[in-house]
C-alpha cells in the first residue's frame, strides 16, 4: 500500500465477518469501500499538488 494513501486511511477496517446483522454488514462494507476510494483520491491529489508546486518554481 502506498504510504501517502495509508496516511489518509481511518485505520483498520471493521471486522465485517463478526457482525450477525446482514444489513449493517452491507452498509459498513459500502462505507469502508468509500473510505478507501476517498483515501486514494486524497493521496493522488496530494501527489499532483506537490508536482504543481515543483514546476511553479
Amino acid at each position: 500500500m502506498d504510504m501517502t494513501k495509508k496516511k489518509y486511511l481511518r485505520g483498520e477496517g471493521a471486522d465485517l465477518k463478526a457482525l450477525k446483522d446482514k444489513k449493517l454488514q452491507g452498509q459498513l462494507a459500502v462505507k469502508e469501500d468509500l473510505y478507501g476510494k476517498s483515501a486514494a483520491a486524497a493521496a493522488k491529489a496530494e501527489n499532483v499538488f506537490s508536482l504543481d508546486l515543483a514546476y511553479a518554481k
